[in-house]
């Protein structure tokens, strides 16, 4: 890219053209404003850094001559006007004859050349977002569509507050930011916010309102209206970028975590539906496959050996899959926020002896002995989900056998404690738990399926459910252990859940 450096002070052009060339930017070099316009003449540039103080020419009536030549020539190129005393009337004129930057002559390394990148290569951060600009002064669009392109914004013009509101009738949903002058015919940037904000009820779009004339006290008006943010003019170039980005910044953050939003529901909605498949299609011929199994098991006369250890596999490999499939819809119901469990009147005493009776052959199997103590009053109660709280216990007495060795013990207590609430343990004597691992036991993110003493498959996510249905009871669930020693698991129930019968 070819980069018109006019000033008068060859040590400064030096600096410059030093760092420019490193960007691989080619420089050429003027003295002073007629060398410039001499050399406009026979070549087209991308931009124009122009000094302000320079003798003869100075900075701005370079431009106004560089502008004609342009203006002839059917070009815009971008101009960095450089300056040793900053103004803010050289900005406001500089600005005024299509200056895109100012830069001071004292600058930290590196900070021009950025400068120059901007224009030169825009990273256009808001590339995608819509903005509507409202302003009856020339200069001031120019200003504010060139600051706002930049940054790969598209802009719609208009001039007047009731164009404005056409326009925000039809693409106001498409729209990301809002700039109005105050002072427009027909109607002020003011009424424009109030008919944005009240009669068309968008909300969440930034307004930001500038005006020349306003009284201190107008401000409070212009923020209960629903302006986001007021600008007093003239202003520099910085402040209006400082302010303008961050309302848009925080707008397209806005933006992109409601689209991440409705993508997590989309997402979500495609993974009901699979659970959905899993349930009525899977299910069913997984289930025929267990039973077809077990009715050829029973025929001793008609398989040998071989075959038997063969349906043997098959049919616990189905009931792992069953397993896994049920765990899988249990867990989505179990996480779903709008699961509601259906609380009744309950004993906890033989819901836990159900599971035991349920859970015996399971541990007979491995010669494990199963020992229950009640010491619950026997009028207690507690307000549970009956179903779900089954499942609780199963998984975790399951679990407990899953890992004892054969002739261990599971110790099962159902006891009030001094809080008032009720507390379950179920401890064993097993292979116990690492310290590492205790501490991610119940996240569903971490996935248990280690073996268990006899070779059981486990699909890892039981421990997950029990968690989500005992938050979802208001209790609590604590697990400790000691490798080599066995694990013991305590639930509990808050006291406000017990019902004494009658």
């Amino acid at each position: 890219m070819k980069i018109l450096l006019v000033d008068d002070s060859k040590f400064f052009r030096s600096a410059l053209v030093k760092e420019l060339e490193l960007k691989t930017y080619e420089i050429t070099e003027a003295i002073h404003g007629r060398d410039a316009l001499d050399k406009l003449e026979t070549e087209i540039y991308d931009l124009i850094i122009l000094d302000i103080e320079m003798p003869e020419l100075n900075g701005f009536e370079t431009c106004e001559k560089m502008n004609c030549h342009f203006a002839k020539n059917n070009m815009s190129v971008p101009i960095i006007f450089l300056t040793a005393s900053d103004k803010l009337e050289d900005r406001l004129r500089g600005f005024e004859l299509g200056a895109t930057e100012f830069l001071q002559k004292k600058y930290e390394e590196g900070e021009f050349v950025a400068a120059v990148d901007k224009i030169l290569r825009p990273e256009k951060r808001f590339q995608g977002l819509k903005a509507l600009l409202v302003d009856d002064s020339n200069t001031c669009i120019r200003v504010t569509e060139d600051i706002l392109k930049k940054e790969g914004i598209e802009v719609i013009v208009v001039k007047n507050g009731e164009a404005a509101f056409n326009v925000l009738k039809v693409k106001g949903a498409e729209l990301d930011l809002v700039i109005s002058d105050m002072e427009m015919p027909i109607l002020n940037g003011l009424e424009l916010c109030r008919l944005m904000r009240k009669e068309l009820g968008l909300l969440g779009i930034p307004f930001i309102l500038n005006s020349t004339n306003y009284r201190r006290e107008q401000i409070m008006e212009y923020f209960s209206s629903g302006v986001t943010d007021f600008i007093q003019k003239p202003f520099t170039k910085e402040e209006f970028v400082s302010r303008i980005f961050s309302h848009i910044d925080a707008h397209a953050v806005k933006k992109k975590l409601k689209k991440n939003l409705e993508e997590t529901i989309r997402l979500n909605e495609m993974k009901d539906k699979f659970l959905s498949i899993c349930s009525h299609d899977l299910r069913s011929p997984i289930g025929s496959i267990v039973g077809f199994s077990e009715l050829l098991l029973a025929e001793d006369d008609l398989i040998n050996d071989e075959m038997k250890e063969g349906l043997t596999h098959i049919k616990n490999s189905s009931y792992f899959l069953l397993d896994l499939i049920n765990e899988l819809l249990d867990l989505n119901n179990s996480f779903h926020e709008d699961t509601k469990i259906k609380l009744r009147r309950s004993s906890l005493d033989e819901l836990l002896k159900n599971s035991i009776s349920m859970m015996n052959k399971q541990a007979e199997i491995k010669n494990i002995n199963i020992e229950y103590e009640n010491t619950l009053s026997a009028n207690s109660f507690s307000n549970v989900d009956e179903l779900a709280m089954k499942r609780v216990f199963n998984n975790l007495i399951s679990n407990a056998i899953k890992f004892t060795s054969s002739k261990g013990c599971i110790k099962i207590a159902c006891k009030k404690i001094e809080s008032g609430c009720i507390e379950i343990s179920f401890k064993d004597n097993g292979v116990g738990i690492s310290n590492e691992n205790i501490s991610r036991l119940f996240d569903r993110h971490a996935k248990f399926s280690d073996k268990g003493t006899n070779g059981e498959i486990g699909t890892g996510l039981g421990l997950s459910i029990v968690h989500s249905i005992i938050e979802k009871h208001n209790g609590e669930i604590k697990a400790t252990s000691i490798l080599g020693k066995g694990t013991e698991i305590k639930i509990t129930l808050p006291s406000y859940q017990i019902k004494h019968a009658a």
